[in-house]
């Protein structure tokens, strides 16, 4: 999923603020059309060889980036909101792992590309931001139950058990509030994707990142995250584990209900602020 700064630097770059000329390279002729196609790929460096980057983009699909000696290569840090602190790379301090924005010319397999410019946020930069952003959900972070909403008016009330007591909330989502919806089959954070207030239903489960009111009966929301979540509870019937699955008889409708078992996630990759709500 692209991040706000990803969404922002990318904004930069369409608007051309790095384009740098390629190299003659000693063409005799006019390149193609497809050589002269501009794109700009944004991923996951996967693999480095020779001058040669694997680039594993947001789709999914690996894009093969060829770096020249006039490919200039710039850092910026994770929140970074423009270019004007971005400090000159070298390509040797590249590793996997790395976020990458590309600008250049699309090869004539179409997927390769001769790239003008590198946009990098190193792994480090980017667990480390993550890590304050985590620790931000749990303090400033609040999670319940969806009771209802009005995208008319962007706002969510919100069933939560603060301190072991039942309480309503409003949440309050102005234009500019981050609004992702977890993945189909994922409680991942990392897998939540760009959503919308539409897709907000209640009995979802919200999580909500923002400021709250002196009384704490509202909350102004920077980010929200939310999905829609089956709990059951029940005996258990069989197990499979070539199947990777758990057959359970569910105590409150009788029926046999089996339980497909994907990986347990840990808390940090669940929902931000769910154990503070």
């Amino acid at each position: 999923m692209p991040t706000p700064l990803a969404r922002a630097v990318a904004a930069l770059v369409l608007a051309g603020v790095l384009v740098v000329p390629l190299a003659a390279q000693g063409q005799t002729q006019p390149p193609s059309p497809a050589q002269s196609s501009t794109v700009r790929p944004v991923g996951t460096v996967k693999a480095i060889s020779g001058n040669t980057i694997i680039v594993t983009t947001e789709a999914g699909s690996d894009v093969r980036v060829l770096v020249q000696e006039s490919t200039r290569m710039l850092r910026i840090a994770p929140g970074q909101k423009d270019l004007k602190d971005a400090a000159p790379m070298q390509f040797e301090d590249l590793q996997v792992g790395d976020r990458m924005i590309v600008r250049g010319s699309l090869g004539a397999d179409a997927k390769s590309v001769l790239a003008s410019s590198l946009l990098v946020m190193k792994k480090a930069d980017i667990q480390e931001r993550q890590q304050q952003e985590r620790e931000d959900w749990q303090k400033r972070g609040v999670g319940g139950l969806v009771q209802a909403i009005d995208a008319g008016s962007g706002t969510i009330t919100l069933s939560t058990s603060a301190s072991g007591a039942n309480k309503t909330l409003t949440v309050r989502v102005p234009p500019g509030t981050i609004v992702r919806r977890y993945a189909p089959g994922s409680v991942r954070f990392e897998d939540a994707k760009p959503g919308t207030l539409e897709q907000i239903k209640a009995g979802d489960q919200l999580c909500a990142r923002g400021s709250r009111s002196p009384d704490g009966t509202e909350i102004t929301a920077q980010e929200i995250v939310s999905g829609s979540f089956r709990n059951v509870a029940g005996t258990v019937v069989s197990v499979s584990p070539d199947e990777d699955t758990i057959r359970i008889a569910d105590l409150l409708s009788k029926k046999p209900v089996t339980v497909k078992i994907t990986g347990i996630p840990s808390s940090r990759s669940c929902l931000p602020c769910w154990r503070s709500a």
